[in-house]
């Protein structure tokens, strides 16, 4: 592909994306109410929980940092979280539960 039709490439893309942010009319903006919901699974029982642990406890200090300092983008952090239990077989199972939204029971 030669440079000037890259270039031209680029552009366009550059075009359609603004576009499609400047037509959307606010759509992106963040609602105040709703928190952000971080979701993940951690390695809390099993072998390596001696790194989990303390991985997590790490999150939860970030976490609360951020929600004092007034959240991202103006909306608090949540953390949700699953023990893998060092399992690899537990994370397929996990993950569908972090990525439908499902809470934490």
């Amino acid at each position: 592909m030669s440079r000037q039709r890259s270039l031209k490439l680029a552009l366009t893309l550059i075009a359609v994306v603004l576009t499609l942010v400047l037509a959307s009319g606010g759509m992106f903006v963040a609602r105040g109410a709703d928190p952000i919901k971080i979701g993940f699974g951690m390695a809390l029982t099993g072998g390596l929980s001696a790194n989990g642990k303390p991985a997590l406890l790490a999150l939860q200090i970030w976490k609360d940092d951020v929600n004092k300092k007034g959240g991202l983008l103006g909306r608090q952090v949540e953390l949700v979280f699953y023990d893998d239990q060092t399992n690899p077989a537990t994370i397929p199972g996990m993950l569908r539960k972090v990525g439908s939204g499902a809470q934490k029971s």
